[in-house]
């Protein structure tokens, strides 16, 4: 491929891709032998940091199509993988008759404040319960959907000037870009 292919050292030694053209994203998932027909075998542990610049100039609406969420399937899957992980380790905590440790406090605080849970999973079965429902994984057809919905398939403003895929907000100013069709008045930006 002659796309720029950077690997990382992480533990799933995954490959970070950044196509300049859909023909290079292209002829990347062709060398890995990865395509819809291939998925049972698996998918590659890659993360595309940008979408093509190109993506909006596909004609072929079934493989534009075919692109943005072969793209993305890889990096679901992980993320989903590392929530799965989450949960494990935050139902080992939940269930542990031994004392936590000052690291494990520490840990279980940020996964509160991360998934927007307040109060004591360890001390509260409700705040415990809500914390558990929130930590697990999300069905990786609804999260290509969505991004499919907010990015016009990568190729909206948004996702090639900000690699914003899923419309994020921000309320703090110059953070984002400003919507052409921002409302009189409204502050918010898209991430």
């Amino acid at each position: 491929c002659s796309c720029d292919v950077n690997t990382g050292n992480s533990a799933q030694d995954r490959v970070h891709l950044q196509p300049t053209s859909y023909l290079q994203l292209q002829e990347a998932f062709k060398e890995w032998g990865y395509s819809w027909e291939t998925l049972d075998h698996g998918v590659p542990a890659f993360t595309l940091d940008r979408f093509p610049r190109d993506m909006g100039t596909i004609r072929n609406v079934k493989l534009k199509k075919k692109l943005f969420f072969l793209s993305l399937l890889p990096m679901v899957i992980m993320q989903n993988e590392a929530i799965l992980q989450q949960r494990a380790t935050l139902k080992k905590l939940l269930h542990s008759t031994m004392p936590l440790t000052d690291k494990q406090h520490q840990w279980l605080t940020l996964l509160c404040h991360q998934y927007r849970c307040t109060g004591d999973p360890l001390t509260d079965p409700q705040v415990a319960s809500q914390l558990l429902h929130r930590v697990d994984m999300l069905p990786a057809a609804l999260v290509l959907a969505q991004a499919a919905n907010e990015s016009a398939y990568g190729s909206s403003r948004f996702a090639q000037q900000a690699n914003n895929i899923f419309g994020q907000w921000t309320f703090t100013p110059g953070t984002g870009i400003v919507p052409s069709g921002r409302p009189e008045g409204a502050t918010y930006e898209v991430r």
